[in-house]
């Protein structure tokens, strides 16, 4: 369940990167960078065109358990990223991700719920009810 939800939130923010892409005419993408990635996924704090980023990259961020995140730049204007972690949030993809980690532990909660129902199941079958 965690990986569908996991696989489902990487693959909004591809989608959410390419209509920003579409919408503000960006020219380069960068990509998020974080700890122990995969060899093959050494592009993480990076910055490509938007060409390279489609042939290159995108189908990598497809993979399972990709952490990496796309976001749209404008290289034309100044040849490096205009976002970074440590300005605003230009996309809301912090509260994305609070409402997502809120939702994710709405999932544990239920599936803890679910485990005990199928226990309490399991020990009336063992006592002989039935309906």
């Amino acid at each position: 369940m965690k990986s569908a939800v996991l696989r489902a939130e990487s693959e909004a923010a591809i989608q959410l990167a390419e209509l920003s892409i579409q919408e503000t005419g960006a020219d380069g993408v960068y990509i998020s960078w974080h700890d122990g990635h995969r060899e093959s996924h050494d592009f993480g704090g990076q910055t490509f065109t938007v060409e390279e980023y489609r042939e290159r990259v995108l189908p990598k961020l497809r993979e399972p358990n990709c952490y990496h995140r796309p976001y749209p730049v404008m290289l034309s204007e100044t040849n490096q990223p205009w976002w970074s972690g440590n300005r605003a949030d230009p996309f809301g993809f912090a509260e994305f991700l609070r409402q997502f980690n809120e939702r994710l532990e709405q999932l544990k909660k239920l599936d803890e719920e679910i485990a005990k129902v199928k226990e309490r199941v399991k020990q009336l079958k063992e006592i002989g009810f039935t309906r």
